[in-house]
């Protein structure tokens, strides 16, 4: 019909005035006759996991035991969602989750922890890999940014590891590092092993003026043999910092026993008369 009215109009005096209005007669032929949709072939799924916020920003922190971040999230999939892991980028993250199945539209939350005594003074930032399934195993990145102020305690090494190679103690120093103008003290420390050694050592004091103190952690050649696994906690008189653990890995020597034989008498043979 339309284009018919287009064919009249171009024969009589009115073709002028149909150049200009082409575009509009277009416009509605094609709302009355409308636009098919047609079905996209190949289209992927989209992950089911959409978080509020991908980075978290904290800023500048004030000098603290550990600093928090919080993660929401939704499914967003009309698939069951199953977190299976969360893995850090650092071991001075703790991240926590309460739940891990959640169900179409359901949201949730996990938390982050991160230790301060095990930061220097600088810009850092961290990330989660998030590893779930909806309708396949996926995996997302999460990000966590925070500046860690001049004014903190610091911990080096983060975790001691010894191999006992000989029959002699092997011993390695925890130095903390306070670079606040006053400056904790080490009060006590404490180790989960009963057979691990500890001693602190008097305080020193470095070029910049940060004073460091020292702890003193031996290990007995005697250990158990295998893995062994301990904490060593360091308690100072700052109530912010008053526990600084380190976690403390140890190899013994593998001891392989033989079993002994009862010395005795010869076995005697057949007596001749």
């Amino acid at each position: 019909m339309t284009f018919l009215i287009v064919i009249g109009c171009l024969k009589s005096r009115r073709g002028p005035l149909l150049a200009i209005s082409l575009p509009v007669l277009m416009a509605l032929a094609m709302s009355f006759f409308g636009a098919r949709p047609q079905t996209m072939a190949g289209v992927p799924e989209l992950p089911g996991l959409a978080f509020d916020q991908y980075l978290v920003d904290l800023r500048e922190v004030a000098p603290t035991e550990e600093i928090f971040g919080y993660f929401g999230f939704k499914n967003t999939s009309p698939h069951t969602v199953t977190i299976t892991s969360l893995e850090p980028s650092c071991g001075c993250m703790l991240p926590q989750l309460k739940q891990k199945v959640y169900k179409p539209g359901e949201s949730g939350e996990f938390l982050l922890r991160i230790k301060t005594a095990m930061q220097r003074p600088e810009p850092k930032e961290f990330f989660v890999k998030v590893h779930y399934t909806d309708s396949q195993p996926r995996t997302c990145d999460v990000f966590l940014r925070a500046v860690f102020p001049a004014e903190q305690i610091y911990v080096r090494p983060m975790s001691l590891t010894f191999h006992q190679l000989g029959s002699s103690p092997v011993d390695q120093e925890i130095i903390v590092t306070d670079l606040r103008k006053t400056p904790a003290e080490i009060i006590g420390v404490e180790s989960s092993s009963s057979f691990i050694s500890l001693e602190i050592l008097k305080p020193t004091t470095t070029k910049t003026g940060a004073q460091q103190q020292r702890v003193r952690v031996t290990v007995p050649g005697s250990g158990p043999s295998g893995r062994q696994m301990a904490t060593i906690k360091i308690f100072t008189d700052d109530e912010r910092f008053y526990e600084l653990k380190v976690p403390v890995q140890i190899f013994g020597q593998e001891r392989h026993t033989t079993p002994l034989r009862m010395a005795g008498p010869a076995p005697m043979g057949p007596v001749r008369r």
